[in-house]
């Protein structure tokens, strides 16, 4: 910005910038997605050339983070294409393909046609690309000085008062232990998150139909999912938790409803036999279910299945908790488990777990050890991360594959790459989701 205002040579580097004749100031507005920048300088002509400079600057560099986020998603999914597209056609110049052969070919195209359905998404939405910044009032040259100002001077007992209300905001969030953040979760547990959710306080539609606030989250988790898998298959997901009521079952239906969309045949089975919701959210009764046929082996559990209409060429079914068991935790360690779930892969092209949370017990770590992959909910609001640290540590210490996290219940709006695919998709542009107020204002001074 000094070299484009004239104020330092172009081959200067910029550890040998000096003092600049003004100072910036930045400021948002309370309740809207607008920040004001002040300049202030001894030279009202410097004052206005720096404010336009400054916010020139600052609109290219978004358009140009947008561009490069763009450009990696759209790298990785053109890899993934190609790895795929050889295996398929090294599979079709085989002459007279065995069974075997014949169904690996299918299940290569099926994957093939979602990555590429997910490429011309994101190519239509860089299509639609939109400025994350505007200017909405240029800088003007101002007509008298903006300092020394009387009422700013009587206003000074005022600002020492804010500034250490401020100190008590920041003292307060450190002492506070909630994973408030997708980049704090990703930061604290060492794992990628895959989707943010927003809380929907009273939904109007079922988790599994896509038309809802999180539609797009839950489309983007099935994409980012192949990605974390390294596109290899996953056909057993479990989903779990640190504690109760963190959205497990949520992730669990949206996400299948999301692989329906792609043609997918997904079965669900509620493997919380403590404390079961999905038989309460599909208006069903618990059983018959999984805990009967873990008692009885000659129960076939696909003939229990209750399917569950969905949008899209696929299929998703259900299997509920059962009749409450006296002895949850030896049934889910018992071999009938790997029966179970090898048979309802027959019919399958996806299981989904529906586990309970660790904090309850060992059975979430009994079904994860019987899972390809595992995919952790954390509660922005309300997971303490000591709780979601021991999480991850039990899970590694089990060498179970952990693919990602999922924060749900976000007050603000989704972060990162959600945040950036939802203004694009739906053509605006929304605040930064850093939270509301002063203490989200602090804490975007605190990344600064």
């Amino acid at each position: 910005m000094a070299q484009r205002l004239g104020l330092l040579p172009a081959e200067v580097a910029p550890a040998a910038l000096p003092d600049l004749p003004f100072r910036v100031r930045a400021r948002a507005l309370s309740g809207t997605p607008i920040v004001e920048i002040q300049v202030e300088s001894a030279d009202r002509t410097l004052a206005f050339r720096a404010a336009e400079t400054l916010t020139a600057v600052l609109v290219e560099g978004t358009r140009q983070r947008q561009a490069q986020r763009f450009a990696a998603v759209r790298e990785r999914l053109e890899e993934q294409i190609a790895s795929l597209q050889a295996e398929v056609a090294t599979l079709r110049a085989r002459p007279g393909l065995t069974p075997t052969e014949t169904e690996q070919l299918t299940r290569l195209q099926t994957a093939l046609a979602q990555l590429q359905a997910s490429e011309a998404t994101l190519r239509l939405a860089e299509a639609q690309m939109t400025d994350l910044l505007t200017v909405l009032e240029p800088a003007r040259l101002p007509l008298r000085p903006a300092w020394p100002s009387l009422p700013v001077a009587a206003g000074l007992g005022a600002v020492l008062g804010l500034a250490l209300g401020g100190v008590g905001i920041i003292l307060a969030d450190q002492l506070d232990r909630r994973l408030r953040t997708p980049e704090a979760a990703e930061q604290v547990l060492g794992l990628p998150v895959l989707a943010t959710l927003v809380r929907v306080a009273d939904p109007a539609t079922p988790p599994w139909d896509l038309t809802g606030p999180n539609g797009e989250a839950f489309r983007l988790l099935r994409t980012n999912l192949r990605f974390a898998s390294g596109g290899r298959p996953v056909p057993v997901l479990t989903v779990t938790s640190s504690q109760a009521e963190e959205g497990k079952s949520t992730v669990v239906l949206g996400l299948a409803g999301a692989l329906a969309l792609l043609g997918q045949r997904v079965v669900v089975v509620d493997a919380d036999l403590r404390r079961p919701v999905l038989h309460r959210v599909l208006a069903q009764p618990r059983a018959p279910g999984l805990a009967d046929c873990l008692a009885n082996p000659d129960l076939d559990p696909v003939a229990l299945l209750q399917a569950v209409p969905v949008a899209g060429p696929g299929s998703l079914q259900v299997l509920l908790a059962g009749t409450p068991p006296p002895n949850p935790g030896e049934l889910l360690a018992s071999a009938r488990l790997e029966a179970v779930l090898t048979r309802l892969q027959t019919g399958a092209d996806q299981v989904l777990v529906d586990s309970p949370p660790v904090a309850a017990g060992a059975d979430a770590l009994l079904l994860a050890s019987r899972s390809a992959g595992v995919l952790v909910v954390v509660d922005a609001g309300a997971t303490d991360r000591r709780w979601a640290q021991g999480v991850v540590r039990q899970l590694r210490e089990r060498q179970v594959p952990l693919l990602g996290l999922v924060v749900n219940n976000l007050t603000a709006g989704p972060a990162d790459y959600y945040y950036y695919y939802r203004s694009y998709t739906d053509g605006r542009a929304s605040p930064r989701p850093d939270g509301r107020g002063l203490l989200g204002w602090v804490r975007q001074l605190r990344r600064r």
